[in-house]
């Protein structure tokens, strides 16, 4: 049965219940404009909910600042920093106000934060249809867009309502009858799975949401996730996590995810395989068999599932090291083969060919044989020494495949024909990075997402036919005008090919440029900065690499900030950073590292970082210090960290191992207390880590010594922290518990908390708030008054 599709949130849980004199009363949403008011939010049971953190000192809570709590009129709560900071300040008549004698960054913020990004591309079976994710209406929506097959040149865009729920990805079905949506309510973790008729109507829910029945010890919702559609349109693959009982008998491990088959008429659904982050991949052709990858982080297989028995076979299941620490599969063609993107037995990630059990029988994919495919089936059709694979899809005429690869964080294109196994280099893009890729039904045109440090996220496309070497930008809403602020139609930009290379003021590398200027000069004159990506050397000589964003005409050390990305094993790119911009416009360096644990540089480097080898990550941090402070690029004394997720756990581990070296902390959304973050994240989110972080179980000591919140008695700098109501990966209680154990040691400590985001802050207007509150926070620490007010 297929529950109503209506849109709203889940019924949250808060992770702490305080005091009502702790918090200021929520204000109103940040816009109300942007979306509709999300469900109330209702506690667990006593036995669900973590504990309050008011033991840790009886000093207050610094008050948290909320959208429309009125905050930049009067200030907030706590000590520490200049009175009116938000109030004649900054935000007044200092850098962000009108006063500033220097100019006043207001605009360009504006300019860098209401700039549309698209992502997230998929087409009509016709390839006259795209369907594709944009925050054009100030919150990630769908949006559909008609192409002209005879050149791209232009279109009408429209947004189509699925209620307020953040919109995380889309998948056209094969016949072209149903759009699926992966979406956020709240921006939350309880993600769903709903799908929609192209034009609007008949809108569903097919997986996640809130369990039937009362409330429980276990939490009372499922995240779902989009997977793949089989060809004929008829089923949609999809992931559920598990809050109770499973398909199989006996099975009621929470923490596990299961795979379906589900069709999107009836909700009927075909049970596929149960695992750690379980995600359907590909089903084949004649939806008999199915490929999965499961396993948690940095030990992934995949699995080939015989649907009508259950019969499970490891590709490969044999030889060298079989886990990797990605992995992605697809049928080929002709179903027999299975063609992976791992580095599974390998440093690299590369892409793979194995051939599938009784591969020359009378059926595709047929199981007859015993063996499972081992390393002597499989083929390495493409690899790089220097370079991750980062994603491919399959030209459907079956002769070739597209290739994205990861070098130093920037994207490169080839396509690999596979009858000769030759690669042939695609022009440089016209931008750094590919997000997604796919190729057109008729093997025309490539189609894909690229994101760019001076420009937000736009679809671009490429003909693999022609001989000239262009591409075509094909949807950009508000590009050449200001963002729309609703639903509607959206004037798409002339989708010109791309000019003859020009210099890209990047550290003097020629590179391509769109017929619309890939530096965009914003309204008070601001241009965005390109990174310039820096190498150094570890305290035990590991290579490490970081983007250093500098303002221009940069001379000596000045002040500087250190982003730690989250992950760990994600990676910092050139990718679209309105917060970075700020900085640098306001007169701050930023440099982003891939210290150890990150992905891009080969399997060992992601794994550098599990369990005790934590500790070597965290050192990696003062390394980058000594770099920067050796090249002449930051003045020792003017250094803060900041840092999202993961990066928020290794702002605050730095904050307290190295507080010598930091004025300024900012912690968004980070874990202070690895034993906590276990005991109240999600089950399937706790079930993926343990290969990360360390078993709770079996690793207590452990945890807690890499815990920054037990040594928070070193905490020196000014300490920002900023969560999301909604957060359930990284529970609200870490950044409740970081503000009490800063405000007992007597820290200035400020609190900036969005009702209607979860991990990640998605709402324009939210996000706005978010960059400036941000810098205002940093320059109060780093900037003299005086050379603020000269910006």
């Amino acid at each position: 049965m297929t529950a109503p599709f209506d849109g709203t949130s889940p019924a949250r849980p808060r992770a702490v219940d305080l005091p009502d004199s702790t918090f200021t009363a929520p204000g109103p949403a940040a816009s109300a404009a942007l979306s509709a008011p999300l469900a109330a939010t209702a506690p667990l049971a006593p036995t669900a909910g973590p504990p309050s953190p008011v033991g840790v000192s009886a000093a207050p809570f610094a008050e948290p600042v909320r959208p429309g709590s009125g905050f930049d009129r009067a200030g907030i709560g706590g000590s520490g920093h200049r009175p009116g900071l938000f109030g004649t300040g900054l935000f007044g008549t200092g850098v962000f106000g009108t006063g500033a004698p220097g100019g006043d960054l207001m605009p360009a913020v504006e300019h860098w934060l209401r700039r549309p990004s698209t992502s997230s591309p998929s087409l009509s079976p016709d390839a006259l249809t795209v369907a594709y994710v944009s925050d054009a209406s100030g919150v990630p929506a769908l949006w559909l867009a008609p192409i002209r097959p005879a050149g791209h040149v232009e279109a009408e865009a429209r947004m189509i309502d699925t209620g307020p729920a953040h919109v995380h990805g889309v998948s056209y079905a094969p016949d072209g009858r149903w759009i699926a949506l992966e979406v956020a309510p709240g921006g939350g973790e309880y993600t769903r799975v709903v799908v929609v008729r192209p034009d609007g109507s008949g809108g569903r829910m097919l997986a996640g949401g809130p369990m039937a029945g009362p409330p429980s010890s276990l939490r009372g919702s499922q995240a779902a996730t989009l997977g793949r559609w089989t060809g004929d349109g008829a089923l949609l693959g999809i992931s559920e996590t598990r809050v109770g009982p499973g398909p199989m008998a006996g099975d009621a491990a929470v923490g596990l995810v299961d795979g379906y088959l589900v069709s999107p008429d009836s909700g009927e659904r075909t049970y596929v395989a149960t695992g750690v982050a379980l995600t359907v991949c590909d089903v084949s052709r004649d939806g008999r068999y199915a490929l999965i990858r499961r396993g948690p982080r940095s030990e992934r297989e995949i699995v080939l599932v015989e649907l009508g028995t259950g019969v499970e076979r490891r590709l490969p299941a044999a030889g060298p090291d079989r886990l990797g620490t990605v992995g992605f599969a697809r049928f080929f063609v002709d179903g027999h083969t299975a063609y992976l993107h791992t580095d599974a037995g390998r440093e690299r990630i590369a892409l793979l060919a194995v051939k599938l059990p009784d591969q020359g029988g009378p059926e595709p994919c047929g199981l007859a044989d015993t063996a499972d495919p081992t390393w002597d089936d499989v083929q390495v059709l493409a690899a790089r020494e220097n370079a991750d694979l980062d994603r491919f899809t399959l030209v459907p005429d079956g002769r070739s495949v597209a290739l994205s690869w990861n070098v130093d964080g920037r994207s490169e294109l080839e396509i690999l024909d596979l009858e000769t196994l030759r690669r042939r280099t695609l022009p440089p893009l016209p931008r750094d990075v590919v997000t997604s890729l796919l190729a057109t039904s008729d093997g025309r045109w490539l189609v894909m997402a690229l994101d760019g440090s001076a420009a937000p996220g736009q679809l671009w496309t490429y003909d693999l036919t022609s001989g000239f070497a262009g591409y075509r930008r094909l949807v950009a809403p508000g590009e050449d005008g200001p963002a729309r602020t609703g639903p509607g139609p959206v004037a798409l930009a002339s989708a010109a090919p791309a000019p003859a290379v020009a210099d890209s003021g990047d550290a003097g590398v020629a590179r391509p440029l769109s017929a619309v200027a890939d530096r965009p000069v914003v309204p008070d004159q601001r241009p965005a900065v390109r990174p310039v990506l820096e190498r150094f050397r570890a305290h035990d000589g590991l290579e490490l690499t970081g983007w250093l964003y500098r303002p221009p005409a940069t001379q000596g050390p000045g002040p500087l900030m250190l982003h730690f990305h989250g992950g760990p094993e994600s990676q910092e790119r050139p990718t679209y950073n309105p917060l970075f911009q700020a900085l640098v416009a306001a007169g701050v360096s930023v440099f982003a590292p891939n210290v150890r644990g990150s992905a891009g540089y080969g399997r060992s480097f992601a794994r550098g970082d599990d369990g005790e080898r934590r500790f070597a990550g965290i050192a990696d941090v003062a390394s980058c210090v000594e770099f920067l402070t050796a090249a002449g690029l930051a003045d020792p004394g003017r250094i803060g960290v900041m840092g999202r997720s993961y990066g928020g756990y290794l702002t605050l581990a730095s904050l307290v191992e190295y507080p010598e070296l930091f004025r300024v902390g900012v912690d968004v959304c980070g874990i202070a207390d690895l034993e906590t973050f276990y005991r109240y994240t999600e089950p399937w989110i706790a079930a993926s880590a343990v290969t990360k972080y360390g078993d709770p179980e079996r690793d207590g000591s452990l945890l807690r010594t890499l815990s920054p919140i037990h040594r928070f008695d070193r905490l020196a700098a000014p300490l920002l922290v900023v969560h999301g109501v909604n957060d359930t990966n990284v529970p609200l209680f870490e950044a409740e518990q970081t503000v009490a154990a800063a405000t007992a040691v007597g820290v200035p400590v400020r609190f900036l908390l969005f009702d209607d985001e979860g991990h990640e802050a998605h709402g324009t207007a939210n996000r706005l708030l978010f960059v400036r509150t941000v810098v205002s926070w940093i320059l109060d620490s780093l900037l003299p008054v005086e050379f603020q007010h000269a910006v």
